[in-house]
């Protein structure tokens, strides 16, 4: 409650005109030692105070905020004896500057230079398209506890936990765009036995050549059988620098699944499964092949999209007429009687591909897939040229390119079956001569870091 500047001169002026402390706190309703302390202020400082921390005040913030930043781990303590103020100014001080209290915890022994070639090797397989799978195991204690109580003050709770971390429960799991893929719990320590078994089913069947697998550097990771059951899917394998789980996400999700686990009744691994608190993933102690895993599902919905996509496609090359050679050749004849029509189909795939890719290259991920398949090359070779050239007269002469040669299979006609006939005979054709004299291949990732 703040008593106002005249209630305070009026007990200032009765007190010194001989009356007694304690008879003017009675007489106004004050506490004696609010008339102590009203006696002991001068006079342009009786008006109260107003709310709010004062004490930052006393703090030289531009000299604070660069002594934390020279040194961001020092306690407020520490600050506090520097500045010669309470520590509970150093606070109020760092929250005017908006300095939070925060921390990550790494491994002095990690390799600083293994860690830049092993984010440098990761950035050039995104840039090449690749899908990153991060895999790794956890073991789980029997029971969880809660992690805290409630009881009236001055009233203690005693919890009671066991000595014993055995048995266990591990947990086989790998990460790919933001989703568990393939977990299995099973009892016991984790070692090269079951993780091989894991490996051939369910996760291998999983895995192509588009994807990297990264791994760390334990011991039964490294086991030749392992080593053949991942390089015979096609995909690349690579290892976190020594000392690094940081840069495994899946680290993340192992551990926000033991903090939540502890919400989550009841609080044992028994029975015939145990669903868990983190994502909603359901994870068996069944055998593996009783595992049910989401990427069987997006593979699904990938060929329904598919589908329908190819739907689409085929409507719009029959209502635009570019199943019709007769209609692509006009097109084409730019020196004779040129048939404009097929530019307008041509300009609007271009019109709505230059406005909607701006905005959907935007998102992480498509909707119903893993990644965005974007080219990457920009160089323009012989190949190019040769291909493209040769595809223009092929078109131009027989009035088909693939896609409306296909479609055109539903008129019954004998034209489009020989065209992709000829077309793929063209192709087997270019693959026996490839195959001869094999291309200079582009140096791996692997091979410029070395």
């Amino acid at each position: 409650m703040g008593y106002s500047v005249e209630l305070r001169q009026r007990v200032i002026q009765y007190v010194r005109s001989g009356g007694s402390k304690a008879e003017a706190a009675r007489r106004f309703q004050v506490s004696r030692g609010r008339v102590y302390a009203w006696l002991s202020l001068p006079e342009d400082q009786l008006a109260p105070a107003k709310p709010g921390p004062k004490s930052a005040r006393k703090v030289d913030m531009a000299a604070l905020a660069a002594a934390i930043e020279a040194h961001p781990d020092r306690l407020q303590t520490e600050l506090a004896a520097e500045f010669g103020v309470r520590p509970s100014t150093i606070h109020d001080a760092r929250r005017r500057l908006g300095i939070t209290r925060k921390k990550q915890w790494r491994y002095a022994e990690s390799d600083p230079l293994k860690r830049r070639q092993f984010l440098g090797l990761r950035e050039r397989y995104r840039r090449q398209g690749k899908t990153l799978l991060c895999l790794d195991e956890s073991g789980f204690e029997a029971t969880a506890q809660r992690p805290y109580a409630y009881a009236p003050r001055r009233k203690s709770v005693v919890g009671y936990r066991s000595g014993h971390t055995r048995p266990r429960t591990s947990l086989l799991a790998a990460r790919v765009d933001g989703r568990f893929v393939a977990p299995w719990l099973f009892p016991g320590i984790c070692n090269t036995t079951p993780f091989n078994t894991w490996l051939a089913h369910p996760l291998c069947p999983l895995l192509d050549e588009t994807m990297v697998v990264i791994l760390d550097h334990a011991a039964f990771h490294k086991s030749q059988r392992s080593r053949e059951l991942i390089e015979a899917t096609g995909v690349c394998l690579l290892f976190l620098p020594p000392y690094s789980p940081d840069l495994n996400p899946i680290e993340k999700t192992f551990g926000s699944m033991k903090r939540k686990r502890s919400t989550v009744l009841p609080c044992k691994i028994q029975g015939e499964g145990w669903i868990t608190a983190a994502k909603n993933v359901c994870v068996s102690t069944h055998q593996p092949k009783s595992v049910v895993h989401s990427a069987q599902s997006m593979k699904l919905q990938q060929h329904m999209v598919t589908l329908i996509s190819g739907l689409l496609f085929g409507l719009g090359l029959g209502y635009s007429q570019m199943i019709d050679p007769e209609k692509v050749i006009g097109f084409l004849d730019l020196f004779g009687e040129w048939d404009p029509t097929l530019a307008f189909v041509m300009g609007g795939a271009v019109a709505v591909t230059l406005v909607t890719f701006r905005f959907i290259l935007k998102r992480p991920h498509p909707i119903f897939g893993g990644k965005f398949y974007v080219p990457t090359r920009q160089d323009i070779d012989k190949p190019l040229v040769i291909g493209a050239a040769l595809f223009g007269i092929g078109w131009g002469i027989g009035g088909y390119c693939p896609g409306p040669a296909i479609t055109a299979l539903v008129l019954g006609s004998l034209n489009p079956v020989l065209f992709i006939v000829a077309m793929i005979a063209g192709s087997l054709a270019y693959k026996s001569l490839s195959d001869r004299t094999p291309p200079q291949t582009a140096p791996t990732p692997e091979s410029r870091a070395s």
